[in-house]
């Protein structure tokens, strides 16, 4: 299972993505998620898709239905008992580096970061498509470690830097 599929589980198991700007959130928003601490919901931090903090983009806002497969997606519950949902993608070129998702697992840590951080994941390739094949041969046997992220529109590969 790929880091970000792994991501995208936990994702779903949150308790939901809180706060007065998360009830807004819509679709073409980008930002990060945070976890404030004493709070059972995630808060986002809307920020220009330019701007280097913006590690996710939202690509449909709150609605009933669940994200497609792919996106990562986050959830938040009324005490109704109604649910809602938010899709989100990684706001990503070719050259971003981000956290090791891996070892937090959840979208609260997943953060675009200079490259020279030890444990940033560098995107090297981008298709515009959900691609099985965007992390081509050649660059899993340069890059020992590669993994993808397949959305429902475009598909990333990332590799750990030094690996």
């Amino acid at each position: 299972m790929s880091i970000f599929a792994a991501l995208l589980f936990v994702a779903l198991g949150v308790v939901g993505c809180g706060s007065e700007k998360a009830s807004t959130m819509e679709s073409g928003d980008c930002g990060y998620l945070v976890d404030p601490p004493g709070k059972d919901r995630f808060d986002f931090r809307e920020r220009g898709c330019n701007n280097p903090e913006a590690a996710v983009r939202v690509v449909r806002g709150w609605k009933t239905q669940r994200c497609p497969a792919g996106e990562f997606e986050e959830y938040n519950s009324s005490k109704r008992g109604s649910t809602t949902y938010v899709c989100l993608q990684l706001n990503a070129e070719v050259g971003d580096c981000f956290t090791d998702v891996n070892s937090g697992m959840q979208l609260a840590k997943l953060r675009k970061i200079p490259c020279t951080e030890p444990g940033a994941f560098q995107v090297n390739a981008k298709s515009a498509s959900r691609d099985d094949n965007v992390c081509t041969a050649a660059i899993i046997k340069q890059h020992p470690g590669t993994d993808k992220v397949k959305h429902s529109d475009k598909s990333y590969c990332l590799h750990p830097i030094g690996g």
